[in-house]
């Protein structure tokens, strides 16, 4: 019975990293350009907030810079991991600011009711996440636990 329960935790783990190497496969086939991302994400921003021609071109040009900045600053070898993700933060808060002096009130006001949804959104998958995978442990426990305890109960019947 034992062996039956490894078997198939074994073919459930076996098969989960076969799917998950395949949808990598497929994704990474189908990555995005740095442009390509900046026309998808504006085209997105600029129907859920109304924005205007010239506000979407301020906007890309604002964004392309931000990326340029993060690039070099990736490429920078002689900072400490620390200071690149303080730089890292620094060069997102320039840009959110940038991005909030080009838009209307209004705009503003939806722009940051959309970066709370998407905030909320991302630490709910968090949690559940983290939820799964401490479903995955404990059940990984509690069927070693089963095991050692049949095994040893198998071992006190025989001479």
């Amino acid at each position: 019975m034992n062996n039956i329960k490894l078997a198939l935790l074994g073919f459930g783990i076996l098969f989960g990293s076969m799917v998950t190497a395949q949808e990598t496969n497929q994704i990474s086939s189908q990555r995005l350009t740095k442009e390509q991302r900046i026309e998808k994400h504006m085209a997105r921003f600029g129907e859920d907030l109304d924005l205007t021609a010239e506000q979407k071109a301020k906007i890309t040009k604002i964004r392309k810079n931000s990326i340029a900045e993060r690039q070099h600053l990736k490429n920078k070898a002689s900072l400490e991991k620390s200071d690149k993700g303080a730089a890292m933060k620094s060069i997102h808060l320039k840009e959110q600011e940038q991005i909030s002096k080009v838009l209307t009130p209004e705009q503003a006001r939806k722009y940051n009711s959309l970066k709370e949804e998407r905030k909320d959104y991302y630490r709910g998958r968090d949690r559940q996440i983290e939820n799964n995978q401490k479903q995955i442990i404990e059940i990984t426990e509690k069927d070693i636990k089963d095991i050692t305890r049949e095994r040893s109960h198998k071992r006190k019947w025989l001479p």
